[in-house]
């Protein structure tokens, strides 16, 4: 909490300094326009004490708008695009309480001077973020590239917290084989979740944002960690993980890992995957009888009944006329909207 401070507390500061200097560079400019093209100097550039009383007001709403739009919410890795659309709006909200005020004081600028200033403004604030941002990820992210798989993962539900919370564990073992494997953002196609946070791994998209984000994020691994979709769905994402260099491992179905008493840990059960491998496969049979008098007339509960796996599990024990399933989740939505 103390770094995000001191990183937020940082950022103000840059951004105070850079709508002072916008003003500055802003008159400049202006006078050497005029000096060029030998315009009056009066209608464009901004003398005596009035340069100062705008650059005390657009410091002072800039700030204060760019708060309120959430421009200093995040950290510096996850400035989106939506960031930087807050900081404009947060800008423009800003010149506009400045020009209001500095009116009724009547020590405003002319209207040129605030579109330059607001440009300029606008520029540094935003390209400051995006350059400090990658900056930022380049010099923590140093020497890591060789050792570690930077990795997407597809699916933000409770496979993919248990295979988070495999890797995190796998990163304090030295002979594990999967400590390489690095976490750098999810994708999942429930909109609800976009821009959240899984184990702090951020959800940046929808599966249809894979060959972008592989590639504005430099992953080298794809994690499929959907294993309750169907053939269909699979095959679908598969083929836009296709359009990727990346390498793709997968978990396996749903039925295979409930069977699979022998791998207790989900990462362990990942495997590599070719897209031709996806081409068709023979399907799973079940000996439905068996299942049925297994579950038949019984009470069923499902515990994480409202996570990816959990709400598969219970259609698919629906199926099997239970006498009654009880679903036991943390959140009680995901439990609620199986009905």
């Amino acid at each position: 909490m103390k770094k995000i401070n001191h990183r937020k507390n940082l950022l103000m500061i840059v951004d105070a300094v850079l709508v002072s200097l916008s003003a500055l560079v802003s008159n400049a400019f202006l006078s050497l326009f005029c000096t060029v093209f030998d315009l009056s100097k009066e209608a464009y550039v901004v003398n005596d004490i009035r340069i100062l009383w705008i650059i005390l007001l657009n410091v002072l709403f800039c700030f204060f708008m760019m708060y309120i739009c959430g421009a200093y919410n995040r950290v510096w890795r996850e400035f989106s695009v939506k960031d930087y659309v807050y900081c404009t709006v947060g800008v423009m909200s800003g010149f506009a309480l400045s020009i209001f005020f500095a009116s009724l004081a009547q020590k405003q600028g002319n209207w040129v001077f605030y579109l330059v200033d607001f440009l300029i403004t606008c520029g540094s604030v935003t390209l400051f973020r995006y350059v400090f941002k990658h900056t930022f990820i380049d010099l923590t992210e140093f020497g890591r590239s060789e050792n570690y798989e930077r990795t997407l993962i597809v699916g933000a539900g409770q496979a993919a917290k248990m295979i988070l919370t495999d890797i995190s564990n796998a990163h304090n073992d030295e002979n594990n084989p999967s400590r390489n494997i690095l976490p750098v953002c999810m994708v999942d196609d429930d909109v609800s979740k976009r821009d959240t946070k899984l184990m702090g791994i951020e959800v940046v998209g929808t599966t249809k944002d894979i060959p972008r984000i592989c590639k504005e994020y430099k992953i080298k691994l794809i994690l499929f960690a959907i294993p309750s979709c169907t053939e269909e769905e699979r095959k679908s994402i598969m083929k836009l993980c296709s359009q990727t260099e990346c390498k793709i491992k997968m978990v396996p179905y749903l039925s295979q890992l409930l069977f699979d008493d022998d791998k207790p840990q989900l990462l362990n059960q990942v495997k590599d995957i070719k897209i031709e491998d996806l081409l068709g496969r023979e399907p799973i049979t079940f000996d439905k009888s068996e299942i049925r008098k297994f579950i038949e007339n019984k009470v069923c509960m499902v515990t994480g009944g409202g996570g990816s796996i959990g709400s598969e599990l219970v259609r698919q024990v629906a199926k099997y006329a239970p006498k009654k399933i009880i679903i036991v989740d943390i959140y009680e939505n995901n439990a609620y909207d199986i009905q």
